[in-house]
């Protein structure tokens, strides 16, 4: 069931294309990619229409993300995640300043602080469900939606980027943790 997995229990950081295979699930370390939260003051709220980063608008929803590349997911009322595979976290915060120049903003690269896990396959999001409380299924959590919750007990961001294939934005420092967890977690699925 393991492939490269094993060096993830003495790697500081996740190794880029470590892969737990199983018969139901795939779990991919995809390339980095560069993050920034995105803060508006209060008052400004009201103009974020008008706010573009790189010609993509911020979600206006709660839930909802926007955009592949760079891509804004909402977080709160007043914060956005934006993330881009192809340009460094510096270049993409000064894009959002850039996009923000005529409101009060506040552009973080915390491209350092998050990696993201896939997880691929028909029972990801079964397998999701063993960690988290929310309702995971397509109907509730669609392409396009995005949402923070605990899994394993971790703060994560979930978002599903394919019917099968769901993308897991969590913190550097425990990740290694939860692809061990996801390991876990993963053993019966194949039943």
């Amino acid at each position: 069931m393991v492939e490269h997995w094993t060096s993830l229990q003495r790697a500081p950081a996740l190794p880029v294309g470590a892969r737990l295979r199983s018969a139901a699930i795939t779990v991919e370390i995809p390339p980095p990619r560069a993050y920034v939260r995105l803060q508006i003051a209060r008052r400004h709220i009201p103009d974020i229409g008008a706010i573009r980063i790189a010609d993509v608008s911020l979600p206006t929803e709660a839930g909802h993300c926007v955009g592949d590349d760079p891509a804004a997911f909402w977080m709160s009322p007043e914060g956005w995640l934006l993330t881009s595979r192809s340009v460094t976290g510096p270049k993409l915060q000064s894009i959002a300043h850039q996009g923000c120049v005529s409101i009060s903003a506040a552009a973080v690269d915390v491209s350092d602080a998050l990696v993201a896990i896939e997880l691929h396959g028909p029972r990801g999001r079964e397998l999701l469900a063993r960690g988290c409380g929310l309702d995971v299924s397509t109907s509730a959590l669609g392409v396009g939606q995005c949402v923070r919750t605990r899994l394993a007990q971790l703060a994560v961001i979930v978002r599903p980027v394919a019917e099968d294939i769901v993308e897991l934005i969590v913190d550097r420092g425990p990740a290694a943790w939860l692809c061990d967890w996801i390991e876990d977690a993963a053993t019966g699925l194949d039943a």
